[in-house]
């Protein structure tokens, strides 16, 4: 677990966002919420898992944590980015029409902090 002292670099990135991955998949809303104050860099949210190709949004939607869906866009993470394994988009993996709302309500209300994520080929 990290501690108020712990300081994020790239050199540990990867364990990070496993870490949230797999927290978020097996919605520990709490834990989710005690690490992400002390992340150096929020945007770690909106990293794409190494093994499973998707972020900690695709996966809190595809298993229908609703709460934890709420708690990742509170904290910034991305709603169109694309996983690779399926090129679909959080809103698209998401398993229930109240998570597709969830996402669509705060695309509107946070549009101006959200953007299209540009896939480079």
């Amino acid at each position: 677990m990290l501690s108020p002292f712990s300081s994020i670099n790239d050199n540990n990135d990867s364990n990070i966002i496993d870490l949230l991955y797999q927290l978020c998949k097996d919605n520990e809303i709490e834990k989710v919420r005690s690490i992400l104050p002390f992340i150096g860099n929020i945007n770690i949210i909106n990293k794409i898992q190494n093994t499973s190709g998707s972020t900690c949004l695709h996966v809190a939607s595809y298993y229908g944590h609703r709460d934890m869906v709420q708690v990742l866009l509170e904290y910034g993470a991305i709603h169109s980015i694309r996983n690779l394994r399926h090129n679909l988009t959080p809103y698209e993996e998401a398993q229930t029409e109240e998570i597709k709302q969830l996402i669509l309500e705060h695309q509107k209300i946070f549009s101006n902090n959200d953007y299209d994520y540009i896939e480079w080929s």
